[in-house]
């Protein structure tokens, strides 16, 4: 009699369990949502095997980062074959940790070159920053190294008058756009970037 109630209460607590968790959306939502959202099609697909932009823009645009769109999917994807389609071939091209934190095409566009720069983003940043400025602010932090590189050399040369002070003068003014650019990026991740 003991071994049945046992294992009553074990089928009871199972089933309370399975009645308490909430639905989940998978990765094929988000995707199949905005896929939808954006009428994204085959022409799309085609850009992601395309190469990706990985420079950063004129200093202007450096000035603050840029918000991330909030999205949504739907709880169920009930789409077309064209849709499904699109959906399973971006699943099959951007196969990476990044593609769950996209919330627009242009962030399924750049899911792979961020990844390629920095594969070791935490959740935080990749929810809450667009994955453009996650983008820039990885090829500032580069870009800043290599113009320290360059400062370096030209002190070492012996810039006196003219023409290697504005040069040395631009560096600094770079290097500190950059800085100012990565430092704002840190700053709304609590430290970490």
């Amino acid at each position: 009699m003991r071994e049945r109630t046992l294992l009553d209460r074990i089928r009871t607590g199972r089933d309370r369990e399975k009645r308490k968790r909430p639905l989940e959306r998978t990765l094929f939502d988000r995707v199949n949502g905005l896929v939808r959202a954006h009428a994204l099609d085959e022409t799309f697909v085609a850009r992601l095997a395309g190469p990706a932009t990985e420079a950063l823009p004129e200093d202007g645009a450096l000035e603050r980062p840029r918000a991330k769109e909030p999205f949504v999917p739907p709880l169920f994807s009930l789409s077309g074959e064209d849709e499904y389609g699109v959906t399973m071939s971006i699943l099959r091209a951007v196969n990476n940790p990044y593609l769950p934190f996209a919330a627009s095409p242009e962030e399924i566009l750049l899911c792979a070159p961020l990844y390629r720069r920095n594969p070791r983003l935490g959740s935080e940043a990749l929810a809450r920053h667009h994955f453009e400025t996650l983008l820039f602010a990885e090829i500032a932090g580069r870009e800043i190294e290599e113009l320290r590189e360059r400062f370096r050399a030209l002190l070492k040369k012996g810039v006196r008058h003219g023409e290697g002070r504005a040069g040395l003068s631009s560096l600094v003014k770079r290097i500190g756009r950059l800085r100012r650019f990565v430092a704002s990026v840190e700053s709304a991740d609590g430290g970490g970037g």
